[in-house]
Formats: C-alpha cells, sequence, structure tokens
C-alpha cells in the first residue's frame, strides 16, 4: 500500500497534472477533496496550491503528508533531516525530498507522520520549516482540522455521498467536538450527548447509565473507524466537572499521545477520579492514575518541554491536620509503558518543589500554632529536595499546636498504619512517617570533601573591609562566619551565620578553591527559605555569592576578608 501511495503522490502532488482524474468529494473555503477510486485513497489539496503549502492523501491503513513550495526545485530524492515549527512548537525528524519532474519546485514528503504531529497541525496557526541552513514558509494551516475529518470521512465511506449538510449544525454526527492535542475539553450535559474526535483517528461517545442510589456513572464508548476499540467507566458521583483530553504523556513514546479523563464529583474537597487510555493499538488500554481526596486535577506540563505530568497531592501528609489547613508534599506521576510511574524525585522537576517548598514555609510559619500539617508537608517536600535535616532544624517544634488533631499524632508501623502508637509531639511521629513512606533512605552520609574544605574557614569571621563599624554586618558585629554540629540521627550540618540571618547545608560541590551547595536560610521572625551559596577563598578572603533561580543573572558576590583577632 505505502507503494501505491507513494507512487500516486508523485504523479499528483509532483506533477499536478492529475487533479482532474479524482472524483470530487468535497471542499471547504480553503481545501479541495477528492476520491482516487484506482488507489483506494483520498486526497485533501489546497484550492492555491500552485503557491505551495500541505497536501495530504490518506488510505484505509496510512497517511501521506506533503509539503510543497515552488521554491524547491533543488531537491534530490533522498531524505533530508528536517526541523519544523507549528505555533512556536518544535519537531525534528527526516523528510524525503522529491523534485517535481517539470524543475519548477519540488516537495517534502511523509508517510505516516505521529499522531501527534498531525494533530498539531490540524490545531495549529502556521507552519516554517528548515533544512540545510534553508528556511521555507511560514504556511497558512488554516481550516485544516476540518479538512482532515473530511479526509477521515472520505476513506471511511469509500468517495460515497458523505451526506453532510452544507451548513452542520452543532450535535449532528458530521460535526464533532474537536480535542486537540494538549488540550482538555469540559463535558456537560450538551457535550455529553455529543461525539468528541480525538487525534483525528479515534472517536468517543458518552452514556449516562442510572444507578439504583440516582446517581450515574458515565461510560464512555472508543471507536475508530466505526470499530469499537474499547469502553471505560469514568469515576466519581454525578460528575459536577468532568473532561475529556489528549496529551503527550509517556516521555519514551513521543509519537503516540494518551486521551485523558478526569472527573471531579463534587463536595467540599472530595473527590477526583484520572484515567489515561493508550489509544495507540487495535485495542484501547484504560490507565488508571488514580482517586484522589481534593478538587479538580488536570494534567499539567511541570517543566515545559511537551510532556505532561498528573500532578497529585500526597494524601498521606493529612494524618498530620485538618484537611483544610495542611499543605502536603507534591506527587508528580507519569505514564511509562502503559503505566503509572512516580517520578517526583526526578531532577527535573526541582525547580517545581522549590516553589512548593516556599509556599509550605509560610503556611508553617504562620499557621504552626493551630496546623501542624503545613509544617509536616513542609519538611516532606524537603526530603525530596534532599533538605530534609537542614528544614528540620529551622522548624520550631515546640511551638506547634496538637489541637488540630485533638492532641494526638500516629506514629505507624506499617504503611496501612494498623499498627501505630500516638504521641502529643510532631517531630518523632513525622520523622518515623518520613522513613516508613521511603522519604528517608538509611543513615546519612558524611560528606568528608565538604569538611575538608570548609576547614580554611574555621574559626574565622568575615566581613568587607571597606564597612564601618556601625555597620550590623561588619567586623564589630561578628560578621559571617562557618560552624559545624553534627545532629542526632548522625549527620553533620554545617551554617554560614551573619547579623540576624543563618543558612545550613550539610552537602556541597567542590570545584578548586570554590563550594556550591543548595541551604536552608532563616532569619529573625522569617520562615525557613531556600538559597543556593557560592563561596570562595583561600581562608585568609571569603567572597560569598547567594541566590534563588534567575536571580543568579542580577547577583552581586561579597568580598570580604577575615577579621583581626578580638581581644
Amino acid at each position: 500500500m505505502k507503494t501505491a501511495i507513494t507512487a500516486m503522490f508523485l504523479s499528483f502532488a509532483a506533477t499536478g497534472q492529475a487533479r482532474s482524474e479524482p472524483a470530487f468529494y468535497r471542499e471547504t473555503e480553503r481545501w479541495m477533496i477528492n476520491h482516487d477510486a484506482a488507489n483506494g485513497t483520498c486526497q485533501a489539496i489546497l484550492k492555491s496550491a500552485d503557491n505551495g503549502g500541505l497536501l495530504f492523501v490518506k488510505s484505509k491503513t496510512q497517511l501521506l503528508l506533503s509539503i510543497n513550495s515552488p521554491k524547491l526545485s533543488w531537491l534530490e530524492k533522498k531524505a533530508y533531516p528536517m526541523q519544523i515549527v507549528i505555533d512556536r512548537r518544535p519537531f525534528s525528524g527526516e523528510m524525503m525530498g522529491d523534485p517535481h519532474p517539470s524543475g519548477k519546485g519540488g516537495s517534502f514528503y511523509l508517510v505516516d507522520p505521529a499522531e501527534g504531529f498531525v494533530d498539531t497541525i490540524a490545531a495549529g496557526g502556521r507552519l516554517s520549516m528548515s533544512t540545510e541552513g534553508a528556511q521555507y514558509g511560514p504556511f497558512s494551516l488554516k481550516g485544516t482540522r476540518e479538512a482532515l475529518n473530511i479526509l477521515r470521512d472520505c476513506v471511511v465511506n469509500g468517495g460515497g455521498s458523505a451526506e453532510i449538510d452544507e451548513e452542520p449544525t452543532e450535535g449532528s454526527g458530521q460535526d464533532p467536538i474537536i480535542v486537540g492535542l494538549g488540550s482538555m475539553v469540559k463535558l456537560d450535559d450538551a457535550s455529553i450527548a455529543m461525539p468528541h474526535g480525538v487525534g483525528g483517528e479515534v472517536d468517543v461517545t458518552f452514556e449516562r447509565r442510572n444507578k439504583a442510589d440516582g446517581e450515574f456513572d458515565l461510560v464512555a464508548t472508543l471507536s475508530r473507524q466505526g470499530t469499537v476499540i474499547g469502553t471505560t467507566i469514568m469515576g466519581g458521583a454525578n460528575h459536577v466537572d468532568a473532561s475529556i483530553g489528549y496529551m503527550q504523556l509517556d516521555r519514551d513514546r513521543l509519537t503516540k499521545p494518551h486521551l485523558v479523563f478526569t472527573s471531579f464529583s463534587g463536595g467540599t474537597h472530595c473527590c477526583t477520579t484520572l484515567t489515561a487510555i493508550d489509544v495507540s493499538e487495535a485495542n484501547a488500554t484504560v490507565i488508571p492514575v488514580g482517586y484522589y481526596d481534593t478538587s479538580v486535577l488536570v494534567p499539567k506540563d511541570v517543566d515545559g518541554d511537551g510532556v505532561y505530568e498528573f500532578v497529585v497531592p500526597d494524601e498521606r501528609f493529612r494524618v498530620f491536620g485538618s484537611y483544610a489547613n495542611t499543605v502536603p508534599p507534591i506527587q508528580v506521576l507519569q505514564i511509562s509503558d502503559k503505566a503509572v510511574t512516580d517520578v517526583t524525585r526526578d531532577e527535573r522537576y526541582a525547580g517545581f518543589h522549590r516553589r512548593n517548598y516556599a509556599i509550605q514555609s509560610e503556611a508553617c510559619g504562620s499557621l504552626a500554632k493551630q496546623h501542624p500539617g503545613s509544617c509536616a508537608g513542609l519538611a516532606g517536600t524537603a526530603a525530596i529536595l534532599g533538605l530534609l535535616d537542614e528544614t528540620l532544624d529551622t522548624i520550631d517544634f515546640e511551638s506547634i499546636s496538637t489541637e488540630d488533631t485533638n492532641d494526638v499524632f500516629p506514629i505507624c508501623y506499617d504503611l496501612a498504619c494498623t499498627k501505630k502508637a500516638t504521641t502529643d509531639k510532631l517531630r518523632p511521629a513525622l520523622e518515623a512517617a518520613l522513613e516508613l513512606w521511603g522519604f528517608v533512605n538509611g543513615k546519612p552520609e558524611k560528606d568528608v570533601k565538604l569538611a575538608r574544605y570548609l576547614e580554611r574557614f574555621a574559626g574565622k569571621h568575615y566581613a568587607d573591609p571597606s564597612l564601618s563599624d556601625d555597620d550590623e554586618t561588619s567586623c564589630k558585629y561578628g560578621g559571617a562566619h562557618f560552624d559545624q554540629r553534627t545532629m542526632p540521627n548522625g549527620s553533620v550540618m554545617h551554617s554560614i551565620a551573619g547579623y540576624e540571618e543563618g543558612c545550613t547545608f550539610s552537602r556541597g560541590v567542590i570545584f578548586g578553591d570554590s563550594m556550591v551547595a543548595t541551604t536552608v536560610c532563616s532569619g529573625e521572625g522569617s520562615p525557613p527559605y531556600l538559597r543556593h551559596l557560592l563561596v570562595s577563598g583561600d581562608g585568609k578572603s571569603l567572597s560569598k555569592l547567594d541566590f534563588i533561580g534567575e536571580e543568579f543573572a542580577s547577583a552581586q558576590p561579597l568580598e570580604m576578608t577575615a577579621c583581626p583577632p578580638q581581644p
């Protein structure tokens, strides 16, 4: 079939001489869709094809995409590395080149492009491409979604009458709600009664099935070209807020996006059901993501790489406080090989956890006397970032009230917490839970290289020599100095302290005469906050630079020298 499609394509797209041979099927404002009975294919060609642009040829099993331009007469019949940008979203790969026999222009074409790529074209506005240093476009993509839908109908109907009104009305079988790549579409009473077209290949219909308790199940049926490939029941009672989406969820299968169903039952905070569906094969695979005691959840592209994650609260931390007053850590889940994978600790999400740390820190600092759940959540995020000991050292556990948990905290001895003890102290309960839940793995290891590096600054104080004695950061007030102490769990904590502020750290990276570390800082009356610390010096002098995130671009180092010994 590929040979037949390619041969037909070369005669139709490259020479432009066979336009009268296929039978007319339907047209739109910008596209002409024809049926080629001899090849068993349908073709969608721009009415202004002489100026270049896209062309599609589809059979029942394959799709061919062509990008044509009168400026491509230099092409040879070979594969070319290609970079394509659709509304600022980049794609890369190879496309075959084919010069027109007339010597006027040429085409790049691709057989069976990835569904996600085609769907992005269908939903896009403009397309530009570049290869071997040359750029072409932009080409308008206006009306491409409609043309592809009609092209699909042409193939299904075998070129027969599509029985489509000149002006399709909303809700007709020929006018499905389109779910584009990277989008979520709300399901309400009106839209549930309509079909949904997803990814250009999969159709979804919904049915309400009433239950004895007065609620109902919402059943989704998935089909491809009229053949049912799977069904699933969307969770949640009465579906106060439900959505369907089409997302790239699997980082290792970038050409195979997934359907996503979310369903929120309503209520003060409960409950949301998340489901992903792999539709890349003949039969759909339903992947239950989870059932969460929270309001509406939708996938998010946390790190901006085009792959979407499920960002959900870690419900386990609610045992340390009331629901409303607990700020739990965030779990990041991803689909990998048709299964849900916890990728919370992947380095790519560190910035996301640092932002959550700042939110939790404010809650812990301002609500600690009433709501210990906020401080427990802060400790959980700190453990994810590898800053648990540093953070525990800054939390005022003695000031935390137990009123929010009826004066007790559980100490669980198994994951289901069927065997447990109780305590009126948050810290031992929290440390036991973090170890049980895998946030703490084994005993901490001493960073020998870091300790050896910091020996050069031991027992010394540093300040800017140009400061007057009235300045609170001058040598008169003690300047900056390093300290070291061993924690009850055996970890070694280092700190750099100045006037009314100190930052602690247990790990660092040494390169030459410099050290960089992520620190947990606190000052008088302020909750803990994160800073990156870069220091350099030989012991006689100290250069100190601290920053967080984008501040690095404008941060200025503080140059200090050792203070004279105090009398």
